[in-house]
């Protein structure tokens, strides 16, 4: 199994997201992950649940204090959705925003260059 593979299983990622990138520092026990959706993808609207394709992204971090017992960050391009039943233009949640998750989304980007 491959890297990616093995870190996406992990992080519990359906076939729409997947690593793409994934550093590791053993001198400050860090890893850098890196985050994408697959091309084409289509995911739900988060209020009505209807199918529906991405029209932009934005860029979010998340921080884990022991993944693996390392520090963890998380970069991801987050997809957007213009829901067609009406609902406006929604950000997807994303897979390791789940309840219970360690994962907390950092607001400064500036943070993860520690």
């Amino acid at each position: 199994m491959k890297h990616s593979a093995f870190l996406s299983a992990t992080l519990g990622l359906p076939t729409s997201w997947h690593v793409i990138e994934a550093h590791l520092s053993d001198e400050i026990k860090r890893i850098d992950l890196k985050i994408s959706v697959v091309p084409g993808s289509l995911f739900k609207c988060p209020l009505c649940g209807c199918d529906a394709s991405t029209t932009e992204k934005a860029e979010e971090i998340w921080y884990h204090d022991s993944f693996f017992n390392l520090q963890a960050y998380l970069t991801a391009q987050v997809p957007h959705v213009n829901c067609p039943q009406g609902c406006g233009l929604q950000r997807v949640p994303t897979p390791w925003e789940r309840p219970g998750s360690m994962f907390r989304r950092i607001n400064d980007k500036n943070a993860s260059a520690e």
